[in-house]
């Protein structure tokens, strides 16, 4: 699969560009590996962001913050490091003795939460107790990356590089051309990911989770 240099040359070549850059971390001294390196990070997240992708999705137990304000919900919790947006919440095992197979459900409702800026980090706001964060990591490993989600993100960050480096009306043409294809490229992308999940949830009455413990 396409690595980020992979990506970065095949971003250069479809605007017209000399496809040569071999490092952007740290540069390798040429305008274009300096172009990269300064977008290819920001057209990442933008198509991260764009889709919930199986390859970058991870499952967490979160720790409990000590000494915070959680009000007006009851719990604070740390994010991990890698996270780039949380999904959902699922309740832990120890909210599941009878091992009931919907865990995004709380007493009939999705599990709320909100994400706040926590000072030194971000920090989930919720009223469950030991959740299990379903999230988005801010920076999968490349060799995850499908051939589409790679074909994508190269017409994003060219999008990004024609705006940077050519000039006058032609820039413009160029950023268009290059949105217009990363769009059709994302949406067939996430069709493909799409297609690798399968998931049924049930809800379950509060009655019938209150007989059973949960």
């Amino acid at each position: 699969m396409a690595d980020a240099i992979d990506i970065c040359n095949l971003a250069l070549n479809r605007i017209g560009k000399r496809a040569s850059v071999s490092n952007i971390d740290p540069p390798d001294g040429s305008d274009e590996s300096y172009s990269c390196a300064r977008f290819y990070p920001l057209a990442l997240q933008t198509i991260l962001n764009a889709h919930n992708w199986a390859f970058a999705t991870r499952r967490a137990s979160l720790a409990k913050m000590a000494n915070v304000d959680a009000s007006p919900w009851r719990y604070g919790y740390a994010l991990p490091s890698n996270c780039l947006r949380v999904i959902n919440l699922q309740l832990s095992d120890a909210h599941h003795p009878t091992g009931f197979p919907e865990r995004w459900f709380a007493d009939g409702q999705p599990i709320e939460f909100e994400v706040v800026n926590g000072g030194s980090s971000l920090m989930l706001l919720t009223n469950v107790e030991k959740p299990v964060a379903r999230y988005i990591m801010n920076n999968p490993p490349e060799s995850f990356f499908s051939a589409t989600f790679s074909d994508a993100l190269a017409w994003l960050l060219a999008s990004y590089l024609a705006g940077l480096t050519i000039r006058g009306e032609t820039s413009f043409n160029y950023m268009t051309m290059c949105y217009r294809q990363y769009e059709a490229t994302l949406k067939l992308a996430a069709q493909q990911d799409s297609s690798q999940t399968k998931m049924r949830i049930r809800r379950i009455p509060y009655a019938v989770r209150s007989r059973h413990g949960c």
